[in-house]
């Protein structure tokens, strides 16, 4: 009787770590998406940067002033325009995470509630059979 219920218990603690495990997963690869993300995104302003000091070592007179001038204000558009992008990608890396965590909870949740029930049912039959046996 209590071999059954140390294998049934065996069996739902791995049942328990399993939304667990996929949940470290899921951390481990959303944490891999941000770094990715933030290599991409610093090698991007970095090379816009990069471009500007090039463009600083090219004035010679007040022509290559005046069109390193109007390429800040392009410049400008410009870092504006990836910054929203990244903070839209960014955004959308963690929506995906929510949605899966959300997805993740739901099944556990969904799978446990019987799980949980009938474990409870053999626990109380369990003690009733000893307390009818001692």
């Amino acid at each position: 009787m209590f071999e059954n219920l140390i294998e049934n218990t065996t069996d739902k603690v791995r049942k328990v770590a399993e939304p667990v495990n996929k949940l470290n997963a899921l951390i481990l690869q959303s944490i891999g998406k941000v770094a990715e993300f933030q290599f991409a995104a610093a090698r991007g302003y970095g090379d816009m940067v990069m471009q500007q000091v090039r463009g600083l070592a090219e004035i010679r007179d007040a022509d290559s002033l005046t069109k390193y001038a109007n390429g800040q204000v392009e410049l400008a558009t410009e870092m504006s325009k990836k910054f929203l992008e990244d903070m839209k990608a960014l955004g959308d890396i963690g929506s995906e995470f929510r949605s899966e965590v959300e997805a993740i909870i739901k099944k556990a949740r969904t799978e446990s509630k019987p799980a949980v029930a009938a474990t409870a049912r053999k626990a109380e039959k369990a003690v009733k059979a000893e307390v009818v046996a001692g």
